[in-house]
C-alpha cells in the first residue's frame, strides 16, 4: 500500500482518537495512542511527499550541513530524526539525534525532510522533568518525559 493510502487511513484513526480524547481527556491509553498516531501520520505525510516527488521526477530537495532531517536507519527501516554532518559524493553523512540509533552516524543517499521540519529534541531524555502544554485544555502542567520519539515528539 502506498504511503498516501496509509496516510488517509491513519488520519481517520487519529480523528477518531481525538474525538475520544475530548470525551475522556485523562485517559492515558488514548493520550499515548494519540501521540503514536501523530508520529505515524507525520512520517507517512513525509513519505507520501517523497513518493509524489519521485513519481513526478522532482526527487528530494538538497540538504546542507547542520540541517535537521528524517533519515531511514538501516537496522530497522524506520525514519528517525537526524542532523546532516556532511554532503558527500554519494549523498549525505548524518548523525541520528533520536530513536534507537541516537548518536550513531550513517552514510545515506536519501533524506526525507527539509530544514526545520523536525524539532531538535536531542536535549531531552526520558525521566527529565519539564513543563508541558496540554493541547486539549491549553494549560501548562509539570510533567516527566516518558520517551522521545524519532520524529521529534516528546511524551
Amino acid at each position: 500500500m502506498a504511503a498516501s493510502e496509509q496516510l488517509r487511513t491513519y488520519e481517520k484513526q487519529l480523528q477518531d482518537v481525538e474525538l475520544a480524547l475530548r470525551a475522556a481527556p485523562g485517559d492515558e491509553e488514548l493520550v499515548k495512542l494519540h501521540a503514536d498516531l501523530t508520529d505515524l501520520v507525520a512520517s507517512l505525510a513525509d513519505l507520501a511527499r517523497i513518493e509524489q516527488a519521485d513519481k513526478s521526477g522532482g526527487g528530494t530537495a538538497e540538504h546542507s550541513v547542520g540541517e535537521r532531517v528524517l533519515a531511514c536507519h538501516e537496522s530497522d527501516g524506520e525514519w528517525h530524526a537526524a542532523r546532516v554532518e556532511a554532503v558527500t559524493a554519494q549523498g549525505y553523512r548524518v548523525r541520528f539525534v533520536a530513536g534507537p540509533a541516537n548518536g550513531e552516524s550513517a552514510d545515506l543517499t536519501k533524506l526525507a525532510v527539509k530544514a526545520g521540519s523536525v524539532p531538535d529534541v536531542s536535549g531531552y531524555a526520558p525521566g527529565q522533568k519539564v513543563s508541558a502544554l496540554y493541547a486539549s485544555d491549553g494549560q501548562w502542567y509539570d510533567a516527566t518525559i516518558r520517551r522521545v520519539t524519532a520524529h521529534g515528539t516528546i511524551e
